[in-house]
C-alpha cells in the first residue's frame, strides 16, 4: 500500500487489518493493472474511502463493520470491483466497469444494507451502476447488489416517482469477429 500523502509504501502481511475504531483512507486504487489480484483487502472494521479508481483485473475490499465511500467507485481496462461488508455498504458516487477496448468488469456490492446514490452522465443519463460495453469491444459485466438485512436503494429519490440516478445499465452492442457480445447478468436482492 502506499500512503499519496507521503510517497510512503508499506508491504501488508496475510490476514486482515486490524481497525478496531475504522480506518479512513483516501482513494483505494490496485496497480499496475496487468498485475491479477485475487483476494479482497480486509479491514476488521469500519472503513470510510472517497471512492476507487482502478485499473486493475480486480479491485476488491472487505469489511467487518459499515463500508461508506463519498465519492465514485470506477474500474477501467475491464476490471471487476467487489465491496463487501458486514455492516452498511454506502456509495454517494456512482459505480462503473465500462470498458472502452475490451470486456466490461463485473461489479459485486453486498452489505446489510447497500445503497448507491449518485448518477453519471457521461455515457448513459442517470446510471448509478453501469457495467455495460456500448462500443462494440466486447461483453458486458455482472451486476449483483445485495443488502442481506436491510434495503437496497439505488439512486436517490426525493419521493415516490422522483428520482436522481437510480438507472442500472449491463448491455452490450456489436460483435468481435463473428460472435456478438453478451450483456451481463444483473441481480438486485434486499431482504
Amino acid at each position: 500500500i502506499t500512503d499519496t500523502t507521503t510517497s510512503t509504501t508499506y508491504l501488508l502481511g496475510a490476514g486482515s487489518i486490524s481497525a478496531p475504531n475504522g480506518i479512513s483512507i483516501g482513494t483505494f486504487s490496485v496497480s499496475p493493472a496487468t498485475q491479477n489480484l485475487t483476494v479482497p483487502l480486509a479491514i476488521t472494521g469500519d472503513v470510510r474511502a472517497t471512492g476507487i479508481n482502478s485499473g486493475a483485473n480486480y479491485t476488491g475490499l472487505a469489511a467487518t463493520g459499515n463500508v461508506s465511500f463519498s465519492g465514485n467507485l470506477v474500474t477501467s481496462n475491464g476490471g471487476s470491483l467487489a465491496v463487501t461488508a458486514m455492516g452498511n455498504t454506502s456509495v454517494g458516487g456512482y459505480v462503473s466497469t465500462v470498458n472502452a477496448a475490451g470486456h466490461s468488469g463485473s461489479v459485486l456490492l453486498t452489505g446489510s444494507s447497500v445503497q448507491v446514490l449518485g448518477s453519471t452522465s457521461a455515457l448513459n443519463a442517470g446510471a448509478s451502476i453501469d457495467s455495460s460495453n456500448p462500443n462494440g469491444t466486447g461483453n458486458a459485466g455482472q451486476i449483483s447488489v445485495v443488502g442481506f438485512a436491510g434495503g437496497t436503494n439505488i439512486g436517490t429519490w426525493t419521493s415516490p416517482t422522483t428520482v436522481v440516478g437510480g438507472n442500472v445499465y449491463s448491455y452490450a452492442s456489436g460483435l468481435v469477429g463473428e460472435e456478438r457480445n453478451s450483456a451481463g447478468n444483473v441481480f438486485l436482492f434486499a431482504y
